[in-house]
């Protein structure tokens, strides 16, 4: 008797804990204000280029709470020769389809960004090229490989910061917001899942997921 009493006590505890993970999960899910949800990568001899498609906060800003979101196509492209350019204008081709983009410098690295502001898929076939030249960069989707995708992220997330997400849930609502963004650069042997979070007081916290093992390197921000 006392046995069958300590594994029903036991598989109760397990739920518990189960039930509450996957409510952190949700929850997370529910409040995230930037989640890329795929990658896409290309080089060839005088450039490279990567785009992380997914959704975005309409307004954006730090401050702990996550409003409605719209489509975002975060597109970078760098060059094996450094220049010195505020700006640079390339095609992107969709379906054969040709948009035109400028691309500001990013003030972080030396590379070109602009958000596209649609989500594109593996069933598109994208390249691009600078304005005025016939030279093709095919973009491939890289991420479809990775056994850790966007969701298997968040729930990694959920559970390893468990405790301290669950301090951020009262007054019958979620008080943070989160971000999911993708850590990759061309002399990188690893890509990483990038999550954080932010409060309402402006506390945060991150970690990185490696996206093929899952393994979690936690770190203060």
């Amino acid at each position: 008797m006392k046995k069958i009493l300590c594994i029903i006590l036991l598989s109760s505890l397990l739920f518990c804990i189960s039930g509450c993970s996957n409510q952190i999960a949700d929850l997370i899910k529910e409040n995230m204000s930037d989640l890329r949800i795929n990658y896409f990568v290309g080089e060839n001899e005088n450039m490279f280029a990567n785009l992380s498609c997914g959704y975005r906060e309409q307004t954006f800003a730090y401050d702990g709470i996550s409003t409605q979101k719209v489509e975002c196509g975060v597109l970078s492209v760098g060059f094996n020769t450094i220049y010195s350019y505020s700006s640079i204008s390339v095609i992107l081709i969709v379906d054969n389809i040709e948009q035109e983009y400028v691309l500001q410098h990013s003030p972080y690295e030396n590379v070109y960004m602009v958000d596209i502001e649609k989500i594109l898929t593996e069933e598109n076939i994208i390249s691009l090229k600078l304005k005025n030249s016939a030279n093709e960069l095919s973009l491939n989707n890289v991420s479809n490989s990775w056994n850790v995708q966007y969701d298997k992220a968040l729930n990694i997330a959920g559970t390893t910061l468990q405790d301290e997400l669950n301090l951020l849930y009262f007054n019958g609502k979620f008080n943070a917001e989160g971000y999911l963004k993708i850590v990759s650069k061309k002399d990188f042997e690893k890509t990483y899942w990038y999550f954080s979070y932010i409060d309402r007081s402006g506390n945060s916290n991150s970690l990185l997921i490696d996206v093929q093992t899952g393994e979690v390197t936690k770190r203060e921000i």
